[in-house]
């Protein structure tokens, strides 16, 4: 466009034709016109000057260059608000040329919603649901154990600090506990013991406060003392056995003997044979004695009996979908990772989310947080510059990531969840059955394991259909419902935005055409008029041929006169 105005220009000042010129540059306004949002008008000598509808200049005289760099790969973590995606500049790359979100129309903006809200509302819905699966029936399988238990175990659960992070059993009622239960290949129990009862023995190890607030049982404090009791002789007598947290921060269990078998049973209180209910665990993720959370099974707090894994690194944190209208309450946040501890950022009451994480990146504490729409609402993602596991707290009276719903992000889940790597290998290792108690076996009553117990089985197809709590995400409001009405939901939802779109497109394209008649009846060859001017040229020219013949014939008599 800018090469043809030059030339039109050119030629005008020296009165030579241009309207095929001009002809040209129409379409190609036209066909600018599709890609982006423009607005033009022509100069006195022909020349055209073309804007977007925000005021950036596409054409002055010279034209002007529009820059994007592509990503080199993409996942459902990058986003253009983050950073992670170039913007379209016009001219130098700086932000303040930065004209993505100012495109209001044209084949640009389509891709730029796709990109920006359309795609990543599907990925939070997908990830909601697969996270909520995830968890739910996690939950449900840490209950139970397949028959007759399993040997080694190592939990999904990621600790940056074993040493000093803590855990509670039962903060709130100091009556929960969790047999701990060695059997063999037919199920016969062949020791058991309750976690409160070994973490206060001082056989096992230094004794601990009983469960509950007052203790202060750090996870390696865990792992030794299990590891202690299940090689001792006055308990499970595994010499060879271990507990500890790995190199990637996970609890594991290995008893190193193929004739014994490890399971865990959740109680409302020490005493055997129990009601098999989810013990309360309470998590202090800084190891500053306030419960940052509250999980519900021991099992199922460290991840020893998974069915679903995700193989992701606990390095992003995000809040809920929060209203544009959000406003913090005054906090101190603690951030950590496997390296120690990153720093502390005051956010002070009354910040929006974009202030919030302005506050957090200014303390360049290694991680970087970004606000991400997510349908109507937005929020507020933390991510660790290294790819680190990571912690966020904050102190007993701060109540700020609890009223955000901060947790660690879900986003990605539903392109990395898959069964248990050993389940898929053996789905033998399925958990089908629990342990459970007989007051009639040996002395004073035994746990037992049965080949033919479907009590798991029966729970975990039972959750299916049964309502689970599914939090706000991509635009569908959160609330109760089973799987496949949630399922039923993402269908729905994306079902009516595409009929919505298909509508409005069908109308645009209407409008289009009859724009595009009327804008080539003024600027355009009308060939109906056209024609009926060459019939009047050609009736001119027959009449003015028998005007010519007559005078000839005139002049013709006039000499014969002569």
């Amino acid at each position: 466009i800018s090469d043809l105005n030059d030339q039109i220009v050119a030629r005008s000042s020296t009165n030579l034709d241009v309207s095929d010129m001009k002809d040209q540059r129409d379409k190609d306004i036209d066909e600018m016109a599709k890609i982006i949002d423009i607005r033009y008008f022509y100069r006195s000598n022909g020349d055209a000057v073309i804007f977007t509808s925000g005021g950036r200049t596409m054409v002055d005289s010279l034209g002007v260059t529009l820059k994007h760099t592509s990503a080199g790969t993409m996942d459902s973590t990058l986003t253009h608000s983050g950073g992670a995606i170039d913007g379209i500049y016009v001219g130098t790359e700086i932000a303040g040329n930065d004209i993505t979100n100012e495109i209001k129309g044209g084949e640009m903006k389509g891709l730029i919603s796709l990109r920006d809200t359309t795609l990543p509302n599907l990925q939070s819905q997908l990830d909601e649901m697969a996270s909520t699966l995830r968890d739910t029936i996690n939950q449900i399988h840490n209950r139970g154990t397949p028959f007759p238990g399993l040997q080694s175990v190592t939990g999904s659960r990621t600790f940056v600090d074993s040493s000093t992070q803590l855990m509670y059993l039962d903060p709130t009622s100091s009556a929960d506990d969790v047999t701990i239960a060695i059997f063999d290949a037919n199920g016969n129990q062949q020791a058991a013991t309750t976690l409160n009862t070994i973490m206060t023995s001082a056989t096992f190890g230094t004794a601990l406060s009983s469960r509950g607030v007052s203790n202060d049982w750090t996870i390696d404090q865990v792992a030794s003392t299990l590891q202690a009791w299940l090689q001792s002789a006055s308990g499970a007598n595994l010499g060879s056995a271990t507990a500890s947290v790995n190199g990637s921060g996970k609890f594991t269990i290995s008893l190193n003997d193929t004739s014994k078998y490890i399971v865990f049973r959740d109680e409302t209180a020490s005493t055997n044979g129990s009601t098999n209910q989810d013990a309360e665990i309470g998590w202090d993720a800084d190891g500053d004695t306030n419960v940052d959370k509250t999980v519900s099974g021991f099992s199922n707090f460290l991840g020893l009996n998974d069915l679903f894994t995700d193989g992701l690194a606990d390095n992003i944190w995000e809040t809920n979908v929060l209203a544009k209208t959000f406003s913090s309450t005054a906090a101190t946040l603690t951030f950590e990772d496997t390296t120690g501890a990153l720093g502390n950022v005051s956010i002070a009451a009354g910040k929006t989310l974009a202030e919030v994480a302005s506050t957090i990146n200014t303390a360049n504490l290694g991680v970087t947080a970004t606000v991400v729409t997510d349908g109507a609402g937005s929020r507020l993602r933390i991510s660790n510059d290294n790819g680190r596991s990571t912690t966020v707290t904050d102190t007993a009276a701060n109540t700020l990531l609890t009223s955000m719903g901060m947790h660690i992000a879900d986003v990605r889940v539903a392109g990395t969840l898959e069964v248990r790597s050993d389940i898929q290998t053996s789905p033998a290792n399925i958990s089908r059955g629990v342990m459970q108690w007989n007051s009639n076996l040996g002395a004073a009553g035994e746990y037992f394991l049965s080949a033919g117990d479907d009590t798991l089985s029966v729970a975990l197809a039972a959750s299916l259909t049964s309502n689970n709590t599914f939090e706000t995400a991509g635009g569908i409001l959160g609330g109760s419902s089973t799987f496949n009405e949630y399922s039923g939901s993402i269908l729905s939802n994306n079902a009516s935005k595409a009929a919505t779109l298909k509508s409005n497109m069908d109308i645009q394209t209407s409008l289009t055409e009859s724009l595009q008649v009327k804008s080539d009846t003024i600027r355009g060859v009308n060939l109906d008029e056209e024609m009926s001017n060459l019939i009047l040229f050609q009736q001119a020219y027959s009449s003015s041929a028998r005007v010519i013949a007559t005078i000839q014939k005139m002049f013709d008599a006039l000499e014969r006169i002569l």
